[in-house]
């Protein structure tokens, strides 16, 4: 917060203020969701990168171990920003089913 802060040359405080504001909180969570999006991309097509590599290890007699490493961490964590996307978007539309429903237009606590 203070390195952001500095950098926008405001203080600290100032920058929690603009984070409680509806339109920069909105900016801020599409801004995640389209570097979450990216990223979840570029995991897709190393986990394909990595499977295959797996493959060709899988028959090589001698495997380089970092090699697979590396190669299980890639398809794990692919696997995980699926499972995370997924929660987003669930959260997301239980969200709107709140705001939705006539009590919660005057109890809005999220």
């Amino acid at each position: 917060m203070e390195d952001s802060a500095r950098e926008l040359g405001v203080c600290a405080r100032t920058l929690r203020r603009w984070k409680r504001r509806p339109d920069v909180a909105l900016a801020i969570r599409n801004r995640t969701t389209e570097s979450m999006a990216l990223a979840r991309a570029t995991l897709a097509a190393g986990a394909n990168r990595a499977a295959r590599a797996l493959d060709e290890l899988a028959t090589d007699a001698t495997p380089d171990h970092a090699r697979i490493v590396a190669c299980k961490a890639i398809i794990e964590n692919a696997t995980k920003l699926g499972d995370v996307a997924e929660l987003v978007e669930q959260v997301r539309e239980l969200r709107a089913t709140i705001a939705a429903l006539p009590s919660a237009q005057s109890h809005r606590r999220y």
